[in-house]
């Protein structure tokens, strides 16, 4: 029988604290259920069996939001984490018991060139496109005209703002976040297929127009954007109950 650490903290985060019952019981489900490199097979009928509650997927992954990454198509979430609270000396190749896992996590594109977990894997998997630290140093104005998601939506950002001042890694930082945000809204499971592409590119489309109307936004860089992503995609969705507050315009997202 495989034992594993536990965080006797974990009651009082209000990621968990603040989520229904049945996905309470689900991330535990998960925690013990996942292989020891920290990837959950997905099978929610049998963790409904086993928890003895109703559990909806889509649902799921908006609940679990970043402390899980959904890949091969839905069919397996990685808990980042993981590997960093089961193995806090890290992970390394002279250790016999880290080489399954970092076999493992390498195979699905989860390690960093440093042997360790992506804090982000939509760095490096397939199904996510963030720019890689080797395409940081490239001429700007180069990298913007590649067909990534990431660089049509700052290319269309720059067109939307004329004086906007660039900066290349704030950005395309700000910008990955917020895909990143979008694709827990809408449990989205391959960033590129056409019609997943075309929704976070108008969605983002939709913010600008939401921006563009009050100067004082107009004028914050993209990562002021991203640290109030949640008030402008509520702004987009329910734009007769929605309010941006502007008088706090400095506010970073609470982590999870």
């Amino acid at each position: 029988m495989a034992k594993r650490f536990t965080d006797t903290e974990k009651w009082k985060k209000p990621f968990l604290r603040n989520m229904p019952t049945s996905y309470k019981l689900l991330w535990l489900y998960i925690c013990d259920d996942c292989d020891h490199s920290g990837i959950w097979q997905v099978d929610i009928d049998v963790a409904k069996i086993k928890i003895g509650e109703e559990i909806n997927q889509q649902e799921a992954v908006k609940y679990l939001g970043d402390k899980i990454f959904v890949f091969d198509g839905g069919n397996k979430w990685f808990i980042p984490s993981f590997i960093e609270f089961q193995y806090p000396s890290g992970l390394s190749e002279k250790n016999n018991a880290h080489v399954g896992i970092i076999k493992n996590l390498d195979k699905y594109n989860l390690l960093s060139n440093k042997i360790e977990p992506l804090k982000s894997p939509s760095q490096g998997a397939k199904e996510m496109v963030m720019v890689m630290d080797k395409d940081m140093g490239k001429d700007f104005e180069n990298l913007l005209n590649n067909n990534s998601i990431i660089s049509v939506v700052c290319r269309n950002w720059y067109n939307k703002f004329p004086t906007y001042t660039k900066d290349q890694d704030q950005d395309y930082k700000a910008v990955n976040n917020i895909i990143e945000f979008m694709v827990r809204q809408h449990s989205i499971v391959d960033i590129n297929s056409n019609t997943d592409r075309a929704l976070i590119i108008t969605t983002m489309e939709q913010i600008a127009v939401e921006v563009e109307k009050d100067q004082f936004w107009a004028n914050k860089p993209l990562k002021s954007i991203d640290n109030n992503i949640q008030e402008f995609y509520n702004k987009i969705k329910n734009p007769k109950n929605a309010k941006l507050d502007s008088s706090r315009p400095n506010r970073i997202r609470e982590p999870l």
